[in-house]
């Protein structure tokens, strides 16, 4: 179970490491001279991190209750 949660843990860092990427792309100015496909596209990827964060907390938290409960 150890195992999973560190699993859990660390895919949820690296899917904030990914989501803070975009926000810094997004919060550039000259990031929306590019094409309208561009736009749409960061930020459909956008909506997709931050639903497999909130996926990947999930599956930590369920982990580390039935770790602590164990």
């Amino acid at each position: 179970m150890r195992k999973k949660v560190k699993s859990a843990e660390q895919k949820v860092e690296r899917l904030e490491r990914q989501k803070k990427d975009l926000e810094v792309k997004l919060a550039d100015p000259k990031f929306y001279d590019t094409s309208t496909a561009d736009l749409e596209a960061m930020q459909i990827k956008f909506g997709q991190i931050s639903k497999a964060i909130a996926d990947a907390e999930q599956v930590w938290m369920e982990a580390q209750s039935a770790l602590e409960e164990g």
